[in-house]
């Protein structure tokens, strides 16, 4: 019977303990006020503060590479200068929050993207319940030829950086 109650508090720890690292996440809450790129904003938070916002889960084409520039426009017209949530899951070797961001409406703005054929579901980093469902959408996109994906030679990001023609390795993390 100690066994038995011990193996339960231990269970019940172990249950807390996880939900408790999704409760501790961080939310900013401002107003997109600049679209870098494809995958990364700044974000003006109620404070003032300006942070350095990477999609989490998702890889957009570079700025340079074909489909960049139709990725920074969608995410340009979807989200810029509107008020927003970020769930911070990280921070990036180059000190950017990486999270998931939700419009005023409700929208989630990393789905939309992958939705809507501007990026690729990050294998490497999107690790959460979600990531399954993005990838369904990256599927379905990519099929219908949306976006990015009516090029049927589209590259992942992640592929593009490693070969770039320069010879340096380009890498992004996250």
């Amino acid at each position: 019977m100690k066994r038995f109650f011990a193996l339960t508090l231990i269970l019940a720890a172990m249950a807390t303990s996880a939900l408790a690292g999704d409760a501790d996440r961080k939310i900013l809450h401002g107003q997109i006020v600049r679209v870098v790129d494809g995958d990364t904003v700044v974000l003006s938070t109620d404070d003032r503060e300006r942070v350095r916002v990477r999609l989490y889960g998702i890889d957009c084409p570079e700025k340079a590479q074909p489909g960049g520039p139709m990725a920074t426009a969608a995410i340009t017209r979807l989200a810029n200068y509107r008020e927003a949530d970020v769930e911070v899951f990280d921070t990036d070797k180059y000190g950017r929050a990486v999270g998931v961001i939700s419009l005023e409406d409700g929208r989630n703005v990393n789905r939309e993207l992958v939705r809507d054929g501007f990026a690729w579901v990050y294998p490497k980093y999107c690790r959460e319940d979600f990531c399954d469902e993005w990838q369904d959408l990256e599927d379905r996109a990519k099929t219908a030829r949306e976006g990015i994906f009516a090029n049927p030679h589209a590259a992942e990001p992640w592929k593009y950086r490693k070969t770039r023609s320069d010879g340096k390795k380009q890498g992004r993390e996250g």
